[in-house]
């Protein structure tokens, strides 16, 4: 696969990993059903939790993929920024 195309796969599928992370960490979290005047009967928490879980590790190794991907344009930028702080 070309680079371009490794690189959306990666962002793609981080950020479809994000989304369903943060969506069933806010239904994990306490308090929030019940103020939204919803029943926690409702949602199945062993599932929601596992989904959690695992998709919180598809993130994981979304970032890490990303940032081995981008690593040389990270040491770059960090020395251009240091170099720019330096001059001043």
């Amino acid at each position: 696969m070309e680079r371009l195309g490794t690189r959306y796969f990666i962002i793609t599928g981080m950020s479809i990993a994000f989304i369903i992370t943060a969506v069933t960490g806010l239904i994990k979290f306490p308090g929030l059903v019940e103020l939204l005047g919803l029943r926690r009967v409702s949602f199945p928490l062993g599932y929601i939790s596992t989904i959690h879980d695992w998709s919180s590790i598809a993130l994981i190794a979304f970032i890490i993929a990303h940032v081995i991907l981008n690593f040389r344009w990270f040491v770059c930028a960090t020395k251009m920024i240091f170099e720019k702080e330096e001059k001043r």
